[in-house]
């Protein structure tokens, strides 16, 4: 009965073992996984072992069981973005999977100060880069991408330096079975949007853009230097912070017909710029938009002095400043503006409205009642301004430094009298003043030497 017992255990064990039996040679091993390390690919039995072994084969990166010959060399998270690089190296190439599965995002500050990298090969299964992921890689001269236009399009990159090519110098990607240097660039017509895309791009010398983009974002084109021509699709609505920083190279930009806002340094540092047309859509022009663009010869507006005065303008976003000419459109010609008649209808006059412009002789205002911060200052050959009596606001360094301005006249109806209104007007000869009027405070203390006529009325 004791032996029946232990023959019973016996047979059970068994049993619960399956496989795993004494005589493993009479057990035929059936795959139900398969998996793979650095060197080699297999099968995976129910009883554990492994079998079927063999040496990975590559077509390009990639071997017929999944596994990238690069995957080994990064550090990743739970969810396979890479967030490290697990030794310094000059070639770099970005795996398109890890354990199989894809990988899509690359961690902040990832590669950050990786003197050593000259090479990157990145995958076209990336779609998102975050932050800082390449700053600091100054030795980086080339970028390979396995893509396509459209798809590096769609990559999210977080900031200016989660872009490689803001250290890179020359950007290929994948076109017709080989790599492609990208020097012209046509954004496709599934694209409505980018930012941060080809910042640094310093081998692109013309960017057609489609007219299915809306919103050319922040730092989308950022010191591209090499930009020559830009060609905006009929649709953007928006130009972002920074979008076209430091494009030193551009000489001369037609705004689509619906763009209604530039951002904040949108222009900045483009020296060779010279002309520029605007569609009477603008709404917003943000601070520093065009800073320094000192070259601006010609602008040609495609509405009336009156759409003009519906724009606002923030600090040095003006481009008018540094312009010589300024046409506008009259009974559908271009008209040089010299001499502004502000109409029956307009009452406010906004700030920075026409800072700068030099060739701006009078101005002629009947019902205006304000006039915004800077909105003459530096028009440096006005030499008549007729103002209204029923100017009741004046904003700060509104006529500063109208340096041929010979006369001026303050309204009795004043109630609002900025800082500095006419500091520096060096020709001044003759001013009229409501009565007890302090005159001083027009020039902040300095009164002009050439002041030799003070009216009270």
């Amino acid at each position: 009965m004791k032996k029946l017992k232990y023959l019973i255990l016996l047979i059970i064990l068994f049993s619960l073992l399956g496989c795993r039996r004494v005589n493993i040679a009479s057990h035929t091993h059936l795959a139900v996984s398969k998996s793979y390390d650095e060197l080699e690919h297999y099968d995976v039995c129910s009883c554990g072992e492994i079998f079927n072994r063999e040496s990975h084969s590559f077509q390009g990166e990639m071997c017929s069981c999944g596994y990238d010959k690069y995957e080994s060399n990064f550090y990743y998270d739970e969810d396979n973005k890479i967030v490290g690089i697990k030794e310094s190296v000059a070639e770099l190439h970005i795996p398109k999977s890890h354990n199989g599965n894809e990988v899509v995002e690359i961690k902040a500050n990832c590669f950050g100060n990786l003197k050593s990298l000259t090479t990157l090969y990145l995958s076209s299964s990336i779609k998102k880069i975050n932050d800082d992921a390449f700053i600091g890689c100054e030795n980086l001269d080339s970028v390979f991408y396995y893509g396509n236009v459209s798809d590096w399009c769609n990559i999210e990159f977080t900031n200016i330096y989660a872009n490689p090519m803001m250290c890179g110098t020359s950007f290929y990607f994948w076109d017709n079975d080989r790599f492609s240097l990208l020097d012209e660039l046509n954004i496709p017509s599934d694209i409505t949007k980018i930012e941060n895309t080809f910042c640094g791009f310093s081998n692109i010398t013309k960017a057609t853009i489609s007219d299915s983009l809306e919103e050319i974002g922040e730092n989308s084109f950022y010191n591209c230097i090499s930009l020559t021509n830009i060609e905006f699709g009929k649709n953007i609505i928006n130009i972002g912070k920074n979008a076209f920083y430091n494009c030193r190279k551009l000489k001369e930009i037609s705004f689509g017909d619906n763009v209604n806002n530039i951002g904040e340094f949108a222009f900045y540092g483009c020296t060779s710029l010279q002309k520029l047309t605007f569609d009477k859509n603008i709404k917003n022009i943000f601070n520093f938009a065009f800073a320094e663009c000192n070259s601006i010869k010609d602008i040609y507006y495609n509405g009336s002095i009156n759409d003009w005065l519906l724009i606002s303008f923030e600090v040095e976003a003006n481009p008018i400043r540094y312009a010589s000419s300024f046409y506008y459109l009259e009974n559908e010609n271009y008209v040089k503006l010299v001499d502004l008649i502000i109409s029956d209808d307009i009452t406010k006059i906004g700030n920075y409205q026409f800072y700068g412009y030099q060739g701006l002789k009078t101005v002629l205002m009947k019902n205006v009642l304000e006039i915004g911060n800077d909105a003459f200052n530096n028009c440096i050959n006005l030499t008549v301004v007729d103002t209204t009596t029923k100017l009741k606001v004046i904003g700060d360094r509104a006529f500063m430094k109208c340096i041929s301005l010979k006369a001026f006249e303050l309204s009795n109806n004043i109630v609002s009298l900025g800082n500095r209104v006419l500091y520096g007007t060096s020709s001044l000869e003759k001013l009229i003043v409501p009565s007890g009027f302090s005159i001083g405070v027009l020039f902040d203390g300095n009164v002009p030497a050439s002041l030799n006529e003070v009216i009270y009325k």
